[in-house]
């Protein structure tokens, strides 16, 4: 018999084993549980003291069941070894597919998801099914480590012959004693974990040839990286070719040739140089990712390689080649920048091994730079679209209030982007590392809404099973955002007023007041002021939002800023649906231009994605328009009046000027909406003296 199949009888008796165990268990335990709940029927029509505490023994051991539960299903899925079953997988499809599945939890939790995904990778030859519950178990344990909400974040991206998967949060995060524990089987960092989780996860992923490996500090959130290898086909069609220039230097041509050729074959771009001195020009010149040189050289030597490379550019990565090496080289060489030290004779799956590590950690830092520039443009004021004097208005006053921790009030009709105002000013202020949690006013009754904003105790109201902590404690040291703050009853009005004025939240059914630190941004599309005098609002909560107030125009009112936003949703939902739109034609323009858009930006920006979705080229035209709008008269803005008797050169001129006022200037947009070529404008502007 074969070590393989001796291997495999050993895996199908412990599988089946496994099963016989919880199966054997779980039948006394489903008599248990069901008995607790027979118990607690009969005892909950009973009011006695005594009965009461006999209900809260029986909860506490359904509690402990269900824990049971869990642990028994963890094991069975831990110990079950199953046949793979390979296939070609789409592994940012199965990542959105295991976000799909979490985001309720997640948004009930106020967590928000953040994805950075390579929409170049190839397939990865997997189980994806496996795959799939590997992810869910790390993800799992993300969310479960920010139970005062947070981020997720989950990017994707390509080094040579792997896919790597970064899933972070910015929860709790992990202890250095912890972190070495953490893939250990039955160790859990939460009180109610299995600590199988983890362990499945990693036993699915390296099943699949696959590692995952974590980072973690303590109070700052934690990262697992997974590296997947792409399927050997899909290396062949993508030519293997990885993002990493290396530049070998060696004063023998031929050894340092023979270094370039064991790289060249997995994939990197090498170049060789004979000469040190030679080698600061092309580190200036060029984007060198790691030099490996020689240390000792007969013009020039490894350490001041190593100096002069790491005084010009700072990101490259240095290894020092040697054939006399020692405790005190390495030393010295560490301390001066070197990445790492290898001697003579090189094994090259080792100095690839290095390669690969340095090139990794290279990518991992790119990708967080730009992670993090990513969230800036989309959260930050950069992500707002205007050029109108009124946005400009809007910017000046988000920059002078980010700061601060003043309470803030946006007013405007729906679809101005308030909530869009209410996220910059959180991610430009102080408190942009803490949660932003958000409530509609008007998508909760009112019975609930209390316990949404303040919390509740357990027993506070029929159904109210468990303790549970409302939206300021999730928010607290961050910002809470109140939607649709001129529909909040009368009675939470005061409630929270309270809070506002001395900063303590009481849980329904509590009499303890819970101290919170909360930056608040209430928006609403009504007048307050009118709501103040019909008594639907209170006139001192009024005063208190007043005091900052920001008032968003409709888009009927900034049309300059029409096209900008056009050319930017064009941009993004291209994107978005795998499509390369190009342009607008003018007709298009002119007949969006026109239009009255009584939704604001929300409707324009749903009107440019359902024409890139029924396009059928890579440029927008008439017929792509949803037909309401291009149908619409009573809607459109109405066009420049003529009198009878002015010239049509009086016609033009006045045509020109009003379109140029429209589009704040742009002579480009101007000529556009106009149908004709940007010389023709600018020959048309000298003429009527418009410059």
């Amino acid at each position: 018999m074969t070590n393989n199949n001796i291997g495999a009888d050993k895996s199908n008796y412990l599988n089946t084993l496994a099963a016989g165990l919880v199966h054997e268990i779980k039948n006394p335990l489903n008599s248990i549980s069901i008995n607790l709940q027979l118990l607690r029927e009969d005892l909950q029509d009973q009011n006695t003291g005594e009965d009461s505490k006999m209900l809260k023994r029986i909860q506490l051991l359904q509690k402990e069941v269900y824990r049971l539960e869990n642990i028994l299903s963890d094991f069975l899925r831990f110990a079950k070894r199953h046949e793979l079953h390979l296939e070609n997988c789409d592994i940012n499809g199965i990542i959105d597919s295991v976000l799909d599945f979490i985001s309720p939890e997640a948004m009930q939790n106020s967590i928000r998801i953040l994805k950075s995904f390579d929409t170049e990778l190839p397939e990865c030859n997997l189980d994806s099914n496996a795959i799939k519950q590997a992810l869910l178990n790390v993800i799992l344990n993300a969310q479960q480590a920010m139970p005062k909400g947070g981020e997720l974040i989950v990017r994707t991206y390509r080094n040579g012959g792997y896919i790597f998967i970064d899933i972070t949060d910015t929860g709790v995060g992990i202890t250095k004693d912890e972190i070495d524990k953490v893939f250990q089987v039955y160790y859990s960092t939460k009180k109610t974990g299995t600590g199988l989780g983890l362990p499945t996860a990693k036993r699915i992923i390296e099943e699949n040839k696959g590692t995952i490996s974590i980072r973690s500090e303590d109070g700052k959130g934690s990262s697992f990286l997974i590296k997947i290898p792409i399927n050997i086909e899909s290396q062949k069609k993508n030519s293997m070719v990885r993002e990493a220039n290396i530049l070998i230097i060696d004063d023998e041509k031929d050894q340092a040739e023979a270094i370039a050729e064991s790289l060249r074959n997995i994939g990197y771009k090498c170049s060789t140089a004979v000469s040190g001195n030679k080698v600061l020009d092309i580190i200036r010149r060029d984007r060198i990712d790691v030099v490996i040189t020689d240390l000792v050289m007969h013009d020039i030597d490894g350490m001041e390689i190593l100096k002069e490379t790491k005084e010009k550019s700072p990101d490259t990565e240095v290894v020092l080649v040697t054939g006399y090496g020692t405790v005190e080289n390495a030393v010295t060489a560490m301390q001066k920048g070197a990445a790492t030290y290898l001697l003579k004779p090189i094994n090259i799956n080792q100095l690839r091994a290095v390669v690969d590590k340095i090139v990794e950690k290279q990518d991992l830092v790119r990708n967080n730079i730009e992670l993090h520039k990513q969230l800036e443009e989309k959260f930050g004021v950069a992500g707002i679209v205007g050029n109108s004097q009124q946005m400009h208005r809007i910017f000046n006053i988000l920059k002078q209030i980010s700061s601060t921790t003043a309470t803030v009030l946006i007013m405007g009709e729906s679809g101005t982007g308030k909530e869009l105002i209410a996220t910059a000013l959180h991610y430009n202020s102080p408190r942009k590392n803490n949660p932003f949690v958000v409530l509609n006013s008007a998508a909760i009754s009112e019975t609930l809404l209390e316990s949404e904003l303040f919390g509740h105790e357990k027993g506070a109201f029929t159904g109210a099973l468990n303790q549970r902590k409302g939206k300021f404690e999730y928010a607290n040291n961050g910002t809470l955002f109140l939607d649709e703050i001129g529909d909040m009853p009368l009675s939470t009005q005061a409630k929270l007023l309270r809070v506002i004025e001395d900063g303590r939240i009481v849980r329904v059914g509590s009499n303890e007041p819970i101290k919170v630190d909360v930056r608040i941004i209430a928006a609403t599309n009504k007048d307050l002021g009118e709501l103040v005098k019909e008594g639907k609002f209170r006139e001192d909560l009024y005063f208190r939002f007043n005091v900052i107030c920001l008032r968003l125009p409709p888009l009927r009112e900034r049309q300059e800023d029409i096209f900008l936003l056009v050319d930017t949703f064009i941009k993004e939902l291209s994107k978005k649906h795998g499509k390369k739109i190009k342009d607008l034609t003018p007709e298009a323009r002119k007949i969006l231009f026109r239009y009255n858009w009584p939704g604001n930006v929300r409707e324009l920006k749903n009107c440019i994605e359902s024409m890139i979705v029924i396009n059928q080229n890579d440029i927008l035209d008439l017929n792509d328009i949803p037909e309401h709008i291009y149908k619409s008269n009573k809607n459109a803005l109405p066009g420049p009046v003529f009198p009878v008797g002015i010239t049509l050169q009086e016609m033009e001129k006045e045509l020109i000027k009003n379109t140029l006022a429209y589009v704040g200037g742009n002579r480009g947009e101007t000529a556009r909406v106009l149908g004709i070529g940007e010389r023709t404008l600018y020959r048309k502007l000298d003429r009527y003296g418009l410059k």
